[in-house]
């Protein structure tokens, strides 16, 4: 998806990047923790990550989190298992369902076509 992005907008998707990266395998991380690391109220972020992105701040990072993991699981290196605990899937049958609804395939399919 292309966006119009100008400075500020730019500035601020370079800081959630960064509170992704510094939370990443932290399963407790909650919109709140999100929130309060961006500097902003839970509404506030929530608002303008729908404006930038379309997703909720919880629907990001765990989008975020799958893209990692696919990259992860396309390596081959590491297990289903060690790849959803590293990007903060604390339970793996979850990891798997929603791994599954985004790309349509199971991780151990993905891992195995790629």
């Amino acid at each position: 998806m292309d966006l119009a992005i100008n400075s500020a907008e730019e500035q601020f998707l370079e800081k959630l990047q960064q509170v992704i990266a510094d939370n990443f395998e932290n399963p407790d991380f909650s919109a709140e923790n999100f929130a309060s690391a961006m500097a902003m109220s839970r509404m506030q972020l929530h608002r303008k990550l729908k404006h930038l992105t379309g997703l909720s701040a919880m629907e990001f990072l765990k989008d975020q989190r799958l893209k990692t993991a696919a990259n992860l699981l396309s390596r081959g290196d590491l297990s289903v298992s060690d790849v959803a605990y590293s990007v903060g899937f604390n339970d793996i049958s979850h990891f798997s369902k929603s791994f599954k609804a985004s790309f349509g395939q199971s991780p151990t399919d993905y891992q195995q076509s790629n």
